[in-house]
């Protein structure tokens, strides 16, 4: 039975075979599939099995010319679909335990245009995938094609029943998985070269969104993208809107795992509504809460202010010259005053603790602001510069209103002193550490915090 609908996939994507070549002439077969003359590559994880007939020596040359297709080989495809589900299990916070596997055949017959073929194949012992995609084919559309399937395979693991996706979900999760720094989702020959330099996952969507408004939540789930043009204002709207919805959706508290239950919920319910509420039920007790979160996220969307995150070496070279401090000093009493840059260690060495007390302040108020752009290692550096100076000032202050301790004011503001210096040292050995590009073990972010970062 697999094989008879294999080739009626075969026939209806591809079209007719050429049949009339003697078998004993054909060098390629896959026993899998029982196709003669097809090279075959099959992916790591063994869940993609690429087929594709050798590509026609002559190819109409307005597709040899259009920059914007990639043109599509088996051992290239596979790790397309590779990186693809790497970075969609990463998101989605999942191991990799798939159940179904996913065949896509490459044909020369199909045009550019044409959309993406999926069929699933329910089985006694699961589901099974079928995937035509033209030999030249836009990245977006491939890269869609390839999320689709995977949101497909994770729904229907525990299900007899193929689940029916929202159009949202699709391209919400595509948008945002184009959006995390990887290497480039389309495996091909031409050579890559990546630098990222600090991101912002919804830049795209700010860019967009400057001269457009966000769809509703019922636009969201009732619009009918088979009507909106490729390319066109409206299906951009329609994206952008969406992978807004669904980055916000995985920014909630548990959001990867909350986002997968939904997924794997659709084979057991009439609409894909239910099953949002039920599982969302902690969230969004009714339509109107949901109405409500958005058109708040929408707002705190709007009015945030787009930033750019320095790289790291940009971010040490900001910080260290906040807290540097220029000073004027009188080598004699007639002297002219001599400017100079000094340290923290040297300012709360050298410097009366009034005017220490006013220059602290006002560096923690600048490293405040500075804090938005850094890197998230010299952020994380920069707030132990501040807690240490908020520690510092309320130690000392404390100190004179302390009559009656054995110890006198002079000698706890010098322990005070030593102790901040010494806390201060370290910290500056640390950026030492990170501008020689070495990553010291109590700066490296947490998992969650690499998270928030990711979807700020």
């Amino acid at each position: 039975m697999r094989f008879v609908v294999l080739q009626l996939f075969l026939l209806i994507f591809f079209g007719t075979v050429d049949a009339a070549e003697p078998v004993s002439q054909l060098t390629r077969y896959c026993a899998v599939c029982g196709l003669l003359g097809v090279d075959t590559s099959a992916s790591e994880s063994g869940q993609f099995i690429v087929h594709a007939y050798p590509p026609p020596q002559f190819e109409d040359r307005r597709i040899q010319t259009n920059i914007t297709l990639v043109k599509l080989e088996p051992q290239f495809l596979v790790i397309t679909a590779e990186r693809t589900k790497r970075n969609f299990l990463q998101e989605l916070e999942l191991q990799d335990a798939y159940r179904g596997k996913v065949h896509i055949y490459i044909s020369d017959r199909a045009r550019p245009e044409q959309p993406l073929s999926i069929v699933s194949k329910m089985h006694s012992d699961g589901f099974e995938y079928l995937v035509g995609v033209p030999r030249n084919v836009e990245e977006l559309k491939l890269v869609k094609g390839l999320v689709q399937v995977l949101l497909l395979e994770l729904a229907n693991r525990n299900s007899h029943r193929n689940a029916e996706l929202p159009s949202w979900t699709v391209e919400g999760l595509t948008r945002e998985l184009l959006s995390s720094i990887t290497p480039s989702f389309v495996g091909n020959r031409k050579p890559l070269t990546i630098e990222t330099l600090g991101y912002d996952r919804l830049r795209e969507a700010r860019k967009f969104f400057q001269s457009n408004s966000c769809l509703s939540i019922n636009e969201l789930s009732f619009s009918n993208l088979s009507k909106l043009a490729p390319g066109s204002n409206d299906l951009l709207r329609y994206q952008y809107s969406a992978q807004l919805f669904l980055h916000s959706l995985l920014g909630l508290r548990n959001g990867s795992a909350l986002f997968t239950r939904f997924i794997q919920s659709l084979p057991g319910t009439l609409n894909w509504q239910i099953a949002f509420f039920e599982v969302y039920k902690h969230h969004f007790n009714s339509p109107l809460d949901l109405e409500k979160w958005w058109a708040l996220t929408w707002i705190d969307f709007e009015n945030r202010r787009e930033h750019e995150i320095w790289p790291r070496a940009l971010s040490l070279q900001k910080l260290q010259a906040t807290l540097l401090t220029s000073l004027d000093f009188y080598a004699s009493t007639n002297a002219l005053p001599q400017t100079r840059d000094v340290t923290l260690p040297q300012l709360l060495t050298d410097v009366d603790f009034d005017l220490q007390k006013s220059v602290l302040e006002y560096k923690i108020k600048q490293i405040f602001f500075l804090s938005f752009f850094l890197s998230p290692e010299a952020g994380s550096l920069a707030a132990r510069y501040q807690q240490i100076m908020k520690k510092y000032i309320d130690e000392r202050a404390d100190a004179q209103y302390r009559p009656g301790t054995k110890k006198t004011p002079g000698v706890r503001d010098e322990k005070t002193i030593r102790n901040a210096v010494k806390e201060i040292q370290q910290l500056d050995a640390a950026m030492a550490e990170l501008k020689a590009g070495k990553l010291p073990e109590n700066l490296k972010p947490s998992k969650n915090r690499q998270r928030a970062e990711a979807r700020r």
